[in-house]
């Protein structure tokens, strides 16, 4: 699983390592980490700057590109004020300005309820009033904000995970209300997978927390000894209701969501430009999911570069599937950065959620037949060695049933 300690105490905490303008991202362990979780639209978050080193810190509340309606730039207004705060603050300040700044976004908030923007900011205004107790009606304001006008949104689909992270009983209650009453089987069955992960997480987490004082150490500093203990406490809870909508997903929601074990089909997905994947039946496809501003992605590149070189004229494909906000930002960077292989651009992050993307990059690789036969979750050039020998082993396959 992904979701270590330290990445429950980094999004909680709110604090960013980015840049305003860029697309939020939300780092899962400490810089320099081999994964990057891409965080919905709006959510604020933690981004290494590559796959060794930190960045510098530079505390800054990520402003999404995609609030460019009249009132999406209201709520920009805010987070740019809060900015400019921030860069004057000393480091023990931050945390106040940015939890301060959830009572002027849910202000805003309740004079436009149901503009898309307001979706991600108030999700935004949830977890920065969550560890304040001087903003405890603000933070109630926000998820009542939330809980009456978007459970049965089609919008809701991209914060559910976010929702789902922040492991609190509302929050909670509201992926569990998506799952029972959407209008839409789809968004329902994504809620319950999104659950699933999540209470798959928690249980892990439980289990590192009793058994590591380290661990324990570190996450009742960042959230307080009774959040812990009711972590700790929940683990048997959290298994039995994470199995129970394993069963949903298998009788009820059964269909709604592909199967992306190994050895099963891979399903039909198709680019912005309507190339499918099954146009590529008859050789081997790698589908790699990533983003510029993800370090361990950009990391990746240059052994990507020798795995394509290597395999041309060859029955092989090496699909990178962007999930950065703006398609203009993709483009830019291949300007300055040679990768002579297929881009795909997944802006609204539609392929991603298909195939259950928790963190970038992941890459999958399908045969000449279309099976999945590898997942890779990360980058370390270990774990790329068993990716390179499965890819020309499948190449080698497809070679042979050309033949």
């Amino acid at each position: 699983m992904m979701r270590f300690v330290t990445c429950t105490l980094l999004v909680m905490c709110l604090v960013l390592l980015a840049r305003a303008d860029d697309a939020p991202a939300k780092e899962d362990e400490k810089p320099g980490s081999k994964t990057t979780s891409p965080a919905p639209s709006g959510q604020a978050a933690i981004r290494p700057a590559d796959g060794k080193n930190p960045t510098p810190i530079k505390v800054q509340l990520g402003v999404p590109k995609s609030w460019d309606s009249e009132v999406g730039k209201g709520y920009a207004a805010i987070l740019k004020e809060t900015n400019a705060a921030l860069l004057e603050a000393k480091e023990e300040d931050r945390i106040k300005i940015t939890a301060a700044t959830a009572e002027k976004i849910v202000d805003y908030a309740q004079k436009h309820p149901t503009d898309d923007s307001t979706l991600d900011a108030i999700v935004m205004a949830i977890g920065m009033s969550g560890r304040s107790p001087d903003l405890a009606k603000t933070h109630a304001a926000a998820i009542d904000l939330l809980k009456e006008n978007f459970p049965k949104s089609p919008a809701i689909s991209k914060v559910l995970r976010t929702l789902a992270w922040m492991k609190e009983d509302a929050c909670d209650d509201l992926v569990r209300a998506v799952i029972k009453s959407h209008p839409e089987p789809l968004t329902r069955a994504h809620a319950a997978r999104v659950f699933v992960d999540e209470l798959d997480s928690r249980v892990q987490l439980a289990d590192s927390l009793g058994k590591k004082e380290e661990d324990r150490t570190i996450y009742e500093k960042r959230m307080g000894k009774e959040k812990m203990k009711k972590v700790i406490d929940g683990a048997a809870r959290f298994k039995k209701e994470a199995d129970e909508f394993r069963v949903m997903l298998k009788t009820e929601l059964k269909g709604q969501l592909p199967n992306l074990e190994v050895g099963k089909m891979a399903p039909e997905t198709a680019s912005v430009s309507l190339v499918k994947l099954s146009d590529l039946k008859g050789k081997v496809v790698v589908l790699d999911f990533w983003a510029t501003w993800c370090g361990p992605c950009r990391a990746m590149i240059p052994h990507t570069r020798d795995l394509v070189k290597g395999l041309d004229g060859k029955p092989f494909v090496f699909v990178s599937i962007s999930v950065d906000e703006k398609m203009e930002t993709l483009t830019e960077f291949l300007k300055g950065e040679p990768m002579p292989w297929t881009h795909w651009w997944d802006g609204k992050r539609a392929m991603a959620e298909k195939w259950a993307v928790e963190g970038i990059p992941t890459l999958y690789v399908i045969d000449h037949q279309g099976v999945i036969r590898y997942k890779l979750v990360g980058y370390e050039p270990e774990s790329s060695k068993k990716l390179d020998a499965t890819v020309k082993e499948l190449v080698k396959a497809a070679e042979s049933a050309q033949k």
